[in-house]
This record gives structure tokens, sequence and C-alpha cells, in this order.
């Protein structure tokens, strides 16, 4: 392609057919595409995300998007400084139409950083360090329902990370709070689903404190709303699992200054839990809603039973 970086029709025509070379279903194998002394495409891919034509920059962006797909290549994409040109794109995409902003230089560019932040906690870790969390709330807050759904599932995979870059998110001012809203019943149920996604990874693998003060903040109240959609299978069911295990967090945490254990009693959860045992078909489900059923006559038991013992 750096034969043709004087010829932007050429450069469109060569950048749009590397992106085909990398893509398929699966994925084409990594040696193929990892950099040698004689052949380095992320030199050529940095031009490209300098170029002034949208077009070429865009196409860079789903170039990376598919090279991320190739198993274990995004180390290769993050040494070669790849992450810097995702965050400028993400930033650019961001921008109105006016500014030359284009909605579809947002949707590769999350995904490739998204599928990086799948990998190790070190890549993670690159994401982060590159600057992807300030970058996070105006995709949350996009108009587009598509837009926000990926940005909810980028954040999830960050939130899957250790207990650090939990953290860092819950640091980062507004994303939570932007991320509960999300899950509001007024959203479409593919964002609200995502959202839940990093609500989940986050009480689970957060500490207690960072868990805490997210379900202070409503986070436990809307996912117990959003588990009644499970009572006869409404939603993803891949979610359920993640739901249930926050919930057994909450169980976990519950005392008398957050009352986690009476808001589950008073919004119906063991109800819920009993049609979704009775329902679901989800083998990974069903032990924990046993054990959540469990906790919850316990805990209502030996409230009953101080009730009683107080009068």
């Amino acid at each position: 392609m750096q034969t043709f970086q004087n010829n932007i029709s050429l450069l469109k025509i060569a950048s749009w057919a590397f992106i085909n070379a990398c893509r398929g279903t699966p994925p084409p194998a990594g040696r193929y595409f990892i950099p040698t002394q004689s052949c380095d495409i992320f030199p050529t891919l940095a031009a490209l995300f300098q170029a002034s034509d949208m077009e070429l920059v865009i196409n860079a962006s789903w170039s990376l998007s598919h090279l991320t797909d190739i198993v274990d290549f995004s180390k290769y994409v993050i040494a070669g400084g790849m992450c810097a040109h995702l965050m400028r794109a993400l930033e650019v995409g961001c921008l109105s139409p006016l500014q030359h902003g284009d909605i579809n230089m947002l949707f590769p560019s999350i995904r490739a950083v998204g599928t990086i932040a799948t990998g190790s906690d070190t890549e993670t870790q690159a994401v982060i360090d590159a600057g992807v969390l300030p970058r996070i709330l105006p995709l949350l807050n996009n108009p587009k329902k598509s837009v926000r759904r990926e940005a909810c599932w980028l954040l999830s995979n960050i939130a899957a990370g250790t207990r650090e870059q939990v953290r860092l998110i819950a640091v980062e001012r507004g994303i939570f709070e932007r991320v509960i809203e999300l899950l509001d019943s007024s959203q479409p149920m593919e964002v609200r689903e995502e959202a839940a996604f990093v609500v989940c990874n986050a009480a689970t693998k957060g500490s207690d404190d960072v868990t805490n003060v997210l379900f202070k903040q409503g986070a436990l109240h809307a996912i117990v709303d959003l588990l009644g959609c499970f009572k006869y299978e409404q939603a993803n069911t891949k979610l359920l699992p993640e739901i249930l295990e926050a919930l057994t967090t909450a169980m976990r945490l519950g005392n008398s200054s957050n009352h986690f254990q009476q808001l589950l009693i008073n919004c119906g959860t063991l109800t819920t839990l009993r049609i979704i045992q009775k329902n679901t078909t989800n083998t990974e489900a069903m032990p924990l809603a046993r054990k959540l059923i469990a906790q919850l006559r316990k805990y209502q038991s030996r409230k009953q039973q101080d009730s009683m013992d107080s009068e």
C-alpha cells in the first residue's frame, strides 16, 4: 500500500482489499500477518490512520477489527502501537457529521478495542493505558442504540479483568452512573443486557468497597428488575448465571447498613427465582438459583424470628 501513498483512489482499493484478506469465518491464520523484518503492516496502517480522508481511517479501523479476531493476534496489534490510533478513531467517530465524524468509524474501533480487552489482563491493561476509559462515556451517551450496546460490551470486557482494573472504571467519573441508567426498562433490551454484564462483572471481580458503592447507586435494584425477564427466558440466557452470581455477592455483602438482602426480599426476588428454577434450561444457572433461594429463605426466617422475639 505504501506504493500508492500519493494516489487516494488506489489506497482505498488496496486498504479495502486488505480488509477482505483479514476477515473470514473462521478468521485466517495469524502467521500470514505476523510482522517480519521484510513485511510489517502496522506502519502502513498507522499512516492510514493519519490520512485526511475518513474512508482510509475507517478502512484502517476495520483492518484492526478483523486482525484482533485472529486468535492470539492482539499482542502484535498492541506491540505495533495501534491502540493509540484506535483511541483517536473513537474520538473522531464521536464528533458530529459536520466535524467529519462518522458513525461507521465507531463500530470497528470499538470492536477492535473490545476484542483486545477480552484477552489477558496485560492486554486489557494496554487499552486502559492507551486511554480508553475517558472515551467510554461519550459512547455510552451515543443516540445510536447499537453504539451504546457495543460500548457496554467493551466495558464489560474491562470489568472482567483484575480488581484494580475494575477500580479504575469506578473512579472514572460518570461511567457506572450511566451504565445503571442504561439498565432502565426504557432502554432496548440488547442495551440493558450488555449493561448488566458490566455490572455483574464488576460486582464479582471488583473489591467489596467498589461493589458496595455500585449496588448503593442503584445497580442492585436494576439487575433485580432485569431478572424478571428471565421468568420465561425472555432475555439472553448467558446473562442469567452472571446476574445470579452478582446477587450471591449482594447476599454476602448484605448487612444492617446497606440492606441488600432486604431489598431482594422486597423486590420479590424469591418468587422470581422459583419461577426461573422451574422454567429455565440453563444448567449453569440452576444450582445458583437453588443456592440463592436457600439463602433468601434463611434470611427471611431469621427476620421473622427476630420480629417475634422483639414482640
